[in-house]
């Protein structure tokens, strides 16, 4: 798990590019107050996960990162 909110900032760096460079510069607060948002929740939901079905921990820790990374992909590759 520490090595899994360690690489946090760098999906949070990807996911706000991808919102910064589509031109949504008045939206992009609200934006990242949202990912942030989501993120908790999706962390509380894998933990939940792990600890109620047994679920690896590798993917209870990385599966929000692996999610919002991915997002952040998308965020990048799509045109305006």
């Amino acid at each position: 798990r520490r090595f899994a909110l360690a690489s946090l900032p760098l999906v949070f760096a990807l996911v706000g590019a991808g919102i910064v460079l589509r031109g949504r510069h008045r939206r992009a607060a609200g934006c990242g107050l949202l990912v942030v948002l989501a993120c908790y929740v999706l962390l509380r939901i894998a933990d939940w996960g792990v600890v109620r079905f047994e679920h690896s921990v590798w993917a209870g820790s990385f599966g929000p990162n692996i999610v919002l990374g991915l997002f952040g992909l998308y965020l990048l590759g799509r045109k305006r």
